[in-house]
């Protein structure tokens, strides 16, 4: 049995405050509203009470925690449902709901319980940091699971597939490998052992004093469908206009698009489109 943690990491504001912050001190009105619509519809939440990720599918400004549901042949709203069956007391009753839905129903969800998962830029780039657990805290998460698993009816169905889990996790040697040995093709720069991240901006390496480079031709080809034109031509364009803003050893002579019809193959469009060996 092979076990490692994970990390998943949330933003600290609730949708409640997003929306607060939106609304301001103004009084909802369907500018507002479209407003709220266009910044939260789409992003995914979490919520404090079951720990569950769900897709904000709309806001119900028509509705509120004043507002009721069945519950086995029972009206009853949702203030009163999180006061009694999750013992939680929420802050205003007069909050919009957030729609979405699990299979084939619609759920109702309180923006006050729901955190949302999407991070700021300056939070994004602690990412590496956060997430990154040290060995010790490592083999502590994994005692805790292996404290979960110790119970004897837990035993029970593990021999059931002739698996035992033991109480101390199996030690190996470890190796730290050097970092690679980096050679680039021209002569003047010295073959290196990066470190860390090892793109060229990162290690300070210009491709701009390679003299001779190695002359090529581009040819963007693409489906002559709507998806075709406004998404994978325009992926495929900045592709080349990074090759050649990063002044690779390759000189780039001719950048050609051309659209393939509906149902024909790409190689039939490159032997048309493309010059033969002895014209290149």
């Amino acid at each position: 049995l092979n076990v490692n943690p994970i990390s998943k990491v949330l933003g600290a504001d609730s949708v409640l405050q997003a929306l607060e912050h939106i609304k301001g001190r103004s009084e909802w009105n369907s500018k507002l509203e479209k407003k709220a619509k266009d910044s939260l519809i789409g992003k995914v939440v979490w919520t404090r009470y079951n720990k569950r990720t769900y897709n904000i599918e709309d806001i119900d400004f028509k509705m509120n925690l004043k507002s009721t549901f069945n519950m086995d042949g029972k009206e009853v709203s949702f203030w009163e449902y999180y006061d009694k069956h999750w013992k939680i007391k929420l802050s205003t009753p007069y909050q919009p709901l957030i729609k979405t839905s699990s299979g084939k129903r619609d759920l109702y969800l309180v923006p006050e319980l729901c955190l949302r998962t999407d991070i700021n830029d300056a939070a994004r780039r602690k990412l590496p940091q956060i997430c990154s657990i040290k060995p010790d805290d490592r083999l502590n998460r994994i005692g805790k699971l292996l404290t979960l698993l110790a119970p004897s009816e837990n035993n029970q169905i593990l021999s059931n597939f002739s698996m035992k889990v033991t109480s101390d996790p199996v030690q190996v040697k470890g190796k730290s490998l050097e970092n690679p040995l980096l050679t680039l093709a021209h002569p003047s720069q010295k073959p290196f052992r990066p470190s860390g991240n090892w793109r060229a901006k990162d290690q300070e390496i210009n491709f701009s004093y390679v003299k001779n480079k190695k002359p090529i031709n581009l040819y963007v080809t693409y489906p002559s469908t709507d998806f075709g034109v406004n998404v994978l031509y325009p992926y495929a364009s900045d592709i080349i206009n990074d090759l050649t803003k990063t002044n690779a050893p390759l000189q780039i002579l001719k950048k050609d698009k051309h659209s393939i019809p509906a149902g024909s193959l790409h190689v039939d469009c490159l032997l048309y489109t493309s010059p033969s060996p002895r014209d290149s």
